[in-house]
């Protein structure tokens, strides 16, 4: 028997079910994949068949140096931004997105990265409105240190007119409650920023955890991640399909005064030959009030 939660899927084809919406505009994917090097081909393929509404593809533990990670490619996407370890092996961080689309540079932070501590990838998708921010924390990284740099780029992302998503591999686990998660949930809380990832992303024999996330603001939060088993390491991925709640480009008619000179002195015209007995009679006003504007001579 199965031990997984009815939230996690074996299969990638829940995600098809779930982003087909009208509404969902972007799709993003974290998946912590253990070496991305050997990986590309299996990727490739899902991303071609069960995983083809993928626009975003943000990967933690790709285990690759400056110069292998820029001769790795995936079909369809293009590297936009990564980190890569100068000294220790395993870890960094990368984001990859589809063709196509517009991205920026956000060039906020010098020297924030830090290996084990907090490895961060991160861009902007100027017309989405959209911050993405791709982090992997190593599991005997200092948790001081990561919360400092984490509310650092908060604070500095964090805009009311623009989405602000963050996801990894951050080595916390949400389903326990000890002062790390508490320390985390609070920074969170502080910043109105939620985690929608609800199930297990990592399961073996013995234990279940949740070490993985997409944290995102609280107002776009409309459902919970979809967490998925695609057996590309021991961490299952987690997709979220992302709402654009911008304003609509369709054309639309607007009235407005124009306070020209000719426009006003008409106006000030018309005050003078109003007599204000509809107002002088409305309800608003005491009965007797009005008897006596009418009577009186």
């Amino acid at each position: 028997m199965d031990s997984r939660p009815e939230t996690t899927s074996k299969t990638p084809t829940v995600v098809s079910n779930c982003i087909t919406g009208k509404q969902c505009k972007l799709i993003v994917l974290h998946q912590n994949v253990c070496s991305l090097k050997n990986k590309v081909t299996e990727l490739e393929m899902l991303l071609s068949t069960e995983l083809k509404h993928i626009d975003i593809l943000c990967l933690t533990e790709h285990w690759q140096s400056d110069q292998n990670i820029s001769y790795i490619n995936i079909s369809g996407f293009r590297l936009v931004s990564a980190f890569c370890r100068s000294s220790s092996k395993h870890g960094r961080s990368g984001i990859h997105i589809k063709d196509g689309f517009v991205t920026s540079e956000i060039n906020h932070f010098t020297n924030i990265c830090e290996e084990k501590n907090f490895e961060m990838s991160l861009i902007e998708l100027p017309m989405y409105k959209f911050n993405i921010v791709c982090i992997y924390r190593s599991p005997d990284g200092q948790l001081h240190t990561f919360l400092n740099k984490l509310e650092l780029v908060i604070q500095k992302l964090l805009n009311k007119n623009k989405i602000l998503l963050l996801c990894g591999d951050w080595n916390i686990d949400f389903l326990r409650e000890d002062s790390d998660q508490k320390d985390l949930t609070d920074l969170l809380l502080r910043c109105n920023l939620v985690n929608v990832v609800k199930s297990p992303t990592r399961i073996t024999s013995s234990t279940k955890t949740l070490l993985d996330v997409i944290i995102i603001n609280k107002t776009h939060y409309t459902l919970p991640a979809t967490v998925i088993e695609l057996g590309l390491s021991d961490h299952q991925a987690q997709v979220l399909p992302v709402l654009n709640k911008t304003r609509s480009s369709a054309n639309q008619r607007v009235f407005k005064r124009h306070f020209r000179e000719n426009n006003i002195r008409e106006f000030k015209y018309l005050l003078t030959k109003e007599t204000w007995r509809e107002v002088l009679l409305d309800t608003a006003f005491p009965l007797e009030f009005a008897h006596d504007k009418k009577t009186t001579k």
